[in-house]
This record gives C-alpha cells, sequence and structure tokens, in this order.
C-alpha cells in the first residue's frame, strides 16, 4: 500500500470522528478553519527490515484536535482510540483549545 493510501485511510478515520467538522492535511496559512478540527500533518517515516528485506513501514504524523470545548471527552476518547496514537499536550491559543497528539500509521509488508 503507499504511502498516500494510508494516509487516505487516517484521513477517513479522523473525519469519522463524531462532533468534527474539517479534517486538514496540512492546509496553508491562507485558509479559514471551521471548528471543532482536526489539524494534522506529516513528520516522517521509518522502515524496519528483516532478512534485508522491508517489513515494516510507519508513517508519523502530529495532529491536533481543536475546539471551543475544554474537555470534549468523545472527541478525545475517539482519538485515543486509533491504534498506535498517543495524547501529547494541552494548549490554548486565540481562545481555542488546542489537543496534540502523535499518531503512527503502520502496515506490515508481506515478503512471501
Amino acid at each position: 500500500m503507499s504511502r498516500q493510501t494510508r494516509r487516505l485511510n487516517l484521513q477517513r478515520t479522523l473525519e469519522a470522528i463524531p462532533g468534527i467538522r474539517k479534517v486538514y492535511f496540512q492546509p496553508p496559512a491562507s485558509i479559514h478553519l471551521e471548528y471543532p478540527c482536526i489539524v494534522y500533518s506529516y513528520t516522517g517515516d521509518e522502515v524496519l527490515h528483516a532478512n534485508n528485506r522491508p517489513y515494516i513501514v510507519r508513517d508519523d504524523y502530529d495532529a491536533l484536535l481543536i475546539t471551543k470545548d475544554p474537555l470534549p471527552d468523545e472527541m478525545m476518547d475517539r482519538m485515543l482510540d486509533i491504534p498506535y496514537t498517543s495524547f501529547d499536550r494541552h494548549f490554548v491559543e486565540d481562545n481555542l483549545h488546542h489537543f496534540s497528539y502523535s499518531l503512527n500509521v503502520i502496515e506490515r509488508i508481506s515478503n512471501g
């Protein structure tokens, strides 16, 4: 599966979180965000090898859940339901609550 396909699968997963109005992938600064939303960006990847062949591919993303609600329980719980996701921190900017997460999209490669 390609990196783009893995990212689009992640996009669909994020869009399915109840209460989220929009999901943005690396939006330009000029875009007007609709809240509550998720803004995420690609931060890198890693390929693990076994027997000198790729075995696991991991794509890393940072995601911000941005909302006016200071404790959006259901949205936060659904973010943590995504495999290989961890909460990093919370901060407030422009009267909006930002919940920062690290997400890892992992694919096991068949070397059959």
